[in-house]
């Protein structure tokens, strides 16, 4: 049976007069008899407009769509984060202050925090110490983003699945100052504040889909799976989406990743041409991509997503904890 553990990890002042920040986890611990030869603990971030449940979406009675459930089959441990701004975790007075470069700093101390636990025996009285393991940076969207920064700056995970992210950023929504910056990822991160300022009346935003629904969900989605996304909507964080729509904002992080990359896209997203996405990370040796048929944006309301789940396992299960 899978075990819950729910709790905020503090982080520090990482902004002036907001007083310390803590990131709120949900982690989704297997039976400590059923831990996969090869121990994994994947840190999980969501979308835009989604918080750490996109990870263990609720189907009564159907569990293929929760990737929790799915790990948790495979002996592997899950830790889905909400970012700071989204779900339980801290939310700023000022929220545009988030960048994603202070977004990925938060989700470093809280990885340490949680991998020095699990290799202590700390992290739960359920689960003994565990030596050798494997962690994998994993973000769907802008989550890929915040990984992709992180493990730029911080070296947190052994490995990273990006899920429908790349680095193209988003052409079709850009306006004349956005596209001037397309490819100037240091002069897109001087002005990033101001940038979403001047687009967003308030930092923490409802989700709109302009026009993009289609894309996000293809047309094709599972009408409980979707039902059950309608319940993990969260706001949407104004700065980090203005950074990730610029074509190359991240793309000096995502050269720097020299650890294995698992890419998935779906058919249907909106990352660019597939084939071109390994091209990003050429620090790497070991990149596996994986194109999902019949599948939109948010790969884990499709038809796809058992599929999707049992590559990243027998993926996962292939890796080697850095030393």
């Amino acid at each position: 049976m899978t075990e819950h553990i729910r709790r905020r990890i503090e982080v520090g002042e990482l902004l002036p007069g907001e007083g310390p920040l803590a990131v709120a986890i949900d982690a989704s611990l297997p039976a400590s008899k059923s831990l996969s030869a090869l121990p994994v603990v994947f840190f999980c971030l969501p979308g835009g407009g989604l918080n750490s449940g996109y990870y263990d979406l609720q189907v009564k009675g159907d569990a293929r769509f929760s990737f929790a459930a799915s790990m948790a089959a495979h002996g592997m441990i899950t830790v889905a984060m909400d970012p700071l701004g989204i779900g339980a975790s801290s939310r700023p007075r000022d929220g545009f202050n988030l960048t994603p470069d202070l977004i990925a700093r938060a989700h470093a101390l809280a990885c340490e925090r949680v991998i020095a636990e699990l290799r202590s025996g700390t992290f739960a009285p359920s689960l003994p110490p565990i030596a050798g393991l494997v962690s994998i940076g994993t973000g769907h969207s802008v989550g890929g983003l915040f990984v992709v920064i992180q493990q730029a700056q911080s070296r947190s995970f052994d490995a990273v699945a990006l899920l429908g992210f790349g680095t193209c950023g988003l052409p079709s929504a850009l306006d004349a100052e956005l596209r001037s910056l397309s490819g100037k990822p240091d002069e897109a991160r001087e002005q990033i504040v101001s940038l979403a300022r001047a687009r967003y009346s308030e930092p923490y935003s409802e989700l709109r889909s302009e026009g993009r629904g289609r894309e996000i969900y293809g047309g094709g989605a599972e009408p409980r799976a979707l039902d059950a996304l309608r319940e993990v909507r969260d706001r949407l964080l104004a700065t980090p989406s203005v950074f990730a729509i610029i074509p190359g904002s991240c793309a000096p992080e995502a050269a720097q990743i020299d650890a294995p990359v698992f890419l998935a896209v779906g058919d249907r997203d909106m990352c660019g041409s597939t084939h071109e996405l390994p091209a990003s990370f050429p620090a790497s040796s070991d990149v596996t991509l994986v194109r999902l048929a019949n599948t939109g944006h948010s790969h884990f309301v499709f038809a796809s997503a058992p599929h999707l789940f049992a590559r990243l396992a027998i993926w996962a299960a292939g890796l080697e904890a850095r030393v």
